[in-house]
């Protein structure tokens, strides 16, 4: 089904819709069609690009979303969230669910070491969006399986560089695209950071996002089984504040004793 561009006027209408109309409704499947549509295969497009060039295209692409987030009142923020994050569900429940699990986990560490309430806030939302990235994953993962795509690795790299161009453009988000920035720097990229040169925010989405990895199946790996040991000794090698890793280690305990 082909769908026509959102415009930032029907989205105002619908959120002041009640909840569950058929406004609503129609709004959503709308968006939901578009959003999977614009990001089916930008992933692969991505591949080999230089990041100036990556943020060109993510714009260019999914422009008009980016229009609906900076057009929205202050009180429509959480209906964008909302809508972007039932996208995800739909097609990558698995990444859903993991995104929902760091953010759980980071409104948790956030509280118990005190973050300040604006940096708290921009922890959160860099949970809720630093896997959108991986929305169209599930269409190019069989092509990737039987060798018909770009090496599954360097696919992987994108998707870090869709959700943070994405933030980057939404006014309301620039702190949170500064904390997913680091998200992958023990991986070296988009940047190669040594993790207590980074903010105490930026390593706990950072290693609150790695344990839930390598603790819970993916959809796109083959799962290994639950390895407390070696997940608290990697966290560990990683060198990240001894709160960080404290709060690590209390969540891995709570996994383990269930």
């Amino acid at each position: 089904m082909t769908v026509g561009r959102l415009s930032i006027k029907a989205f105002q209408t619908v959120t002041r819709s009640p909840l569950g109309s058929v406004p609503r409704r129609r709004f959503e499947e709308k968006f939901v069609a578009r959003l999977l549509s614009l990001t089916a295969n930008l992933s692969q497009q991505l591949v080999g690009l230089s990041r100036e060039m990556t943020g060109t295209v993510v714009r260019q692409r999914l422009g008009e979303f980016i229009d609906l987030a900076n057009g929205s009142a202050v009180g429509s923020r959480e209906d964008f969230i909302s809508l972007v994050e039932s996208t995800v569900r739909r097609f990558n429940q698995a990444t859903a669910e993991h995104q929902d699990r760091v953010r759980e986990n980071c409104v948790w560490a956030a509280d118990s070491i005190g973050l300040p309430n604006q940096t708290r806030a921009a922890l959160v939302l860099a949970a809720r969006f630093h896997d959108f990235g991986k929305l169209g994953w599930p269409l190019i993962m069989k092509e990737v399986r039987i060798g018909r795509s770009n090496p599954w690795r360097e696919i992987i790299k994108t998707h870090l560089l869709i959700s943070l161009h994405f933030m980057e453009e939404i006014e309301w988000l620039g702190a949170a695209a500064q904390i997913v920035y680091f998200n992958h720097a023990h991986d070296g990229y988009p940047v190669d950071c040594d993790p207590t040169k980074m903010p105490l925010e930026a390593q706990l989405l950072s290693a609150l996002d790695s344990v839930d990895g390598m603790i819970h199946p993916r959809g796109y790996r083959r799962y290994q089984g639950l390895n407390f040991d070696y997940t608290l000794r990697k966290i560990r090698e990683r060198g990240y504040d001894p709160q960080v890793y404290a709060l690590v280690c209390e969540i891995i305990q709570q996994y383990a004793s269930q």
